[in-house]
């Protein structure tokens, strides 16, 4: 599954401390993966956690974040990407699949 705006986040920063941090908001279930992968990257920082689809959408507007982690078993994925890319147009979103890769389509 593919959201347009989505990216790969890869290595660490090369704009080294100067830049701001990313916040990311994990939703569903990739939490415990991402946090591994996070903690290598200094500039990066989880700024939220949501189970539901209306407490993602409160949590990326509350939070201001810069990107949204998804998992594919989540059941509206493509409506989910409509909505966030509606209200959020530089909003980053990954979509992870069961095995925690990136999902494309």
């Amino acid at each position: 599954m593919y959201c347009p705006g989505a990216i790969r986040i890869v290595g660490p920063s090369p704009f080294g401390d100067a830049v701001k941090r990313i916040g990311v908001v994990l939703g569903d279930r990739p939490a415990m993966a991402i946090r591994d992968a996070v903690a290598l990257h200094a500039d990066i920082e989880i700024v939220g956690e949501a189970l539901e689809k209306f407490e993602l959408l409160m949590m990326v507007k509350e939070t201001r974040a810069d990107a949204v982690i998804l998992s594919a078993g989540e059941s509206d994925i493509p409506g989910l990407c409509s909505h966030l890319l509606g209200e959020y147009p530089n909003l980053t979103i990954l979509v992870l699949g069961a095995d925690g890769k990136l999902v494309e389509r």
